[in-house]
């Protein structure tokens, strides 16, 4: 999202966020929560023309039972490969 409008919007680099129970900041700046409890793309490409796979995903579950969620799981996804890190193994970034 950029300048409030949905879609792909030419910018060579960029910076997002996803933390605590969840916040969220878009390429544009613009700041929002959200506490769904499923997995979420956060970040890809438009369009897989040059074959080049990328993607940021995040995992939100249900927080102590509360009605709030936290992102338990990040999922970075590039040229075949998965990185996660995941809050139920804290210090490790598995590859597969």
């Amino acid at each position: 999202m950029v300048g409030g409008n949905f879609g792909c919007h030419p910018n060579p680099h960029g910076t997002c966020s996803a933390s605590g129970d969840p916040h969220y900041l878009t390429f544009d700046r613009k700041a929002f929560d959200f506490q769904g409890t499923c997995r979420y793309v956060l970040a890809t490409l438009c369009n897989d023309t040059d074959g080049v796979q990328f993607s940021v995903e995040a995992k939100n579950e249900p927080w102590n039972g509360r009605t709030v969620s936290i992102t338990a799981e990040v999922f970075v996804n590039v040229l075949g490969y998965q990185l996660s890190v995941s809050s139920h193994n804290r210090g490790v970034v598995e590859v597969s």
